[in-house]
């Protein structure tokens, strides 16, 4: 708690951790409401997100907005501890064979990365980790495995087994594809 004092003393933002991430009843919540869950994946699917629609989180997108810029302040503070080695760099390298990426654009395309892995690192360790430590300590404690896995998915990252479309589609959606496009048993 001392650390995250001293981490909104240093930035001026005003988060709640306490409400920052709400329990979820479990249930299929928007794609773009789950989004901000996991950061650095997120990175690549809110521009998508936000041009195929809300999905019914309307309000939700001002709201994940303003926490975004606050996460980012303090985010930038621990930039540091997720520098990338050169190997990675090799590795990132290595997955634009047939492109023309630059030492400029590839520079870039670390930065950004790293700047994402920041976002995400400060939201695990001061969100997720201790939501899951709350849970441990108490009612989940004495869950098997599969089942803690579960709630993991559908109370943190509100990406529930139960919906196949992981928010993308809402359940009252004519998508024109037999069974909305899932395919059960093959």
């Amino acid at each position: 708690m001392r650390e995250w004092q001293l981490d909104t003393a240093r930035t001026g933002v005003n988060v709640n951790i306490e409400t920052a991430l709400a329990d979820s009843d479990g249930g299929a919540k928007p794609a773009l409401q789950a989004a901000p869950r996991a950061m650095a994946k997120s990175t690549v699917e809110f521009k998508t997100l936000r041009t195929i629609g809300d999905g019914g989180a309307g309000p939700v997108k001002g709201a994940i907005d303003a926490d975004l810029s606050a996460w980012e302040k303090i985010a930038m503070l621990h930039l540091e501890d997720v520098k990338l080695d050169a190997a990675s760099v090799a590795l990132i390298r290595s997955q634009y064979p047939g492109t023309s990426v630059d030492g400029a654009a590839l520079s870039r395309i670390v930065k950004n990365f790293e700047r994402n892995l920041a976002l995400d690192t400060v939201r695990n360790h001061y969100v997720l980790h201790s939501r899951l430590h709350q849970w441990l300590a108490n009612k989940w404690a004495s869950r098997d495995v599969d089942s803690l896995n579960e709630q993991i998915y559908a109370r943190l990252f509100l990406t529930p087994g139960s919906d196949p479309w992981l928010g993308l589609i809402s359940p009252d959606t004519y998508t024109g594809l037999v069974d909305d496009g899932v395919v059960k048993d093959r």
